[in-house]
């Protein structure tokens, strides 16, 4: 009571939100749904954003799926929508990857999409291989997002069965030796790449994009020459 009431009205809000959920996990506290739950439910409603969210996280850490249309419908509200897209992510039962992909559909933003992705890996959500495998092929795709995606696949127990999927996998990786030894089959991919980053970005990416393409060899002279030209223009001399 005294932890329901410090959620409620406190300054220290969040941290009480926190230890209920974690105590409601542990079974410290009895039957959330007559005790936690709809007290958490109720600061949904709260002016405060910061409580807001705090009541969210506490949801999902108590993993109930009595707290899922609460979260549903928190992310209507943009302030919340991350926070209770990564809450619906950690309830308990099936519901809960059907969940993340459908509102990775359904709120197409990168910050959500990154949150969902890093949240569908943690599960080990395998009906999400298919979804993520479209990301890792995207040429087009953010070095971050990539990085994401290919971490997720690799919790799930996926593993690249063709060259150019390897390709994709390893440059989400990082995987730098890999794609030298891939071969001239990387080439394509990690030059496409490269050219869908920013100016910085592609500026901190060059260095190992030239060592893959050198130790490629012959093949990868061309897209080699294209990469210095590109690192001698005259916005990056400036």
């Amino acid at each position: 009571p005294i932890l329901l009431e410090v959620a409620r009205r406190s300054m220290v809000a969040s941290a009480a939100m926190d230890l209920l959920a974690r105590m409601t996990k542990k079974q410290v506290i009895g039957d959330p749904e007559k005790v936690v739950i709809p007290e958490l439910i109720k600061i949904l409603e709260s002016t405060d954003v910061s409580r807001r969210i705090a009541a969210v996280n506490a949801l999902g850490e108590i993993g109930d799926m009595r707290a899922r249309r609460a979260l549903l419908a928190a992310t209507a509200d943009e302030a919340l929508r991350v926070p209770a897209v990564i809450a619906l992510g950690r309830l308990d039962g099936l519901q809960a990857g059907t969940d993340l992909l459908d509102m990775m559909e359904r709120y197409p933003s990168w910050n959500l999409e990154m949150a969902v992705i890093k949240q569908l890996g943690l599960n080990k959500e395998k009906r999400a291989v298919p979804v993520l495998l479209d990301r890792l092929r995207d040429t087009s795709l953010r070095h971050d997002m990539r990085q994401e995606v290919a971490l997720a696949l690799e919790k799930m127990g996926w593993s690249p069965e063709t060259k150019e999927d390897s390709v994709h996998f390893y440059l989400g990786k990082k995987d730098w030796e890999a794609l030298s030894e891939l071969g001239a089959v990387a080439i394509p991919t990690l030059c496409t790449a490269y050219r869908h980053e920013g100016a910085e970005e592609r500026y901190g990416f060059a260095p190992e994009i030239a060592d893959v393409l050198g130790k490629i060899g012959k093949e990868a002279v061309p897209a080699l020459l294209n990469l210095l030209l590109d690192l001698f223009d005259p916005v990056y001399e400036s």
